[in-house]
């Protein structure tokens, strides 16, 4: 391995699996890291959870497919529907994995926001 070699990531990616399954190995590269700032970098898809939530969906997609591609329409689904049930877990890890956020911050903003919720 050239001495860049160690900087280049293999994304072990467990979210929704078992033990059984294995984490899915994904390789994202510059050009992934480049299109998820722009993502959270831009106003107006930060400022709006729900497009937010969409556009960290399709970029977890797109990473899943490069390294899975579903073979068939039913693959397809399943993956739109694996994308759907862990989203936010995944938008989670995706930010922590290209080291926009850190686990303990996403963790306390996840108790502020039960606090708030449950105080209404």
């Amino acid at each position: 391995m050239s001495k860049y070699g160690s900087a280049l990531g293999c994304w072990d990616l467990e979210v929704g699996r078992t033990k059984d399954m294995g984490a899915l190995k994904l390789h994202p590269t510059h050009k992934d890291n480049r299109e998820l700032l722009e993502i959270v970098m831009d106003e107006r898809i930060k400022t709006n959870p729900k497009l937010l939530l969409d556009k960290i969906g399709e970029f977890v997609k797109k990473l899943i497919s490069k390294d899975y591609p579903p073979e068939n329409d039913q693959e397809k689904l399943d993956l739109e529907e694996y994308i759907g049930f862990n989203l936010l877990e995944l938008m989670n890890e995706t930010l922590i994995t290209f080291k926009l956020a850190k686990r303990e911050d996403l963790e306390l903003a996840k108790k502020e926001l039960l606090q708030i919720k449950t105080q209404q």
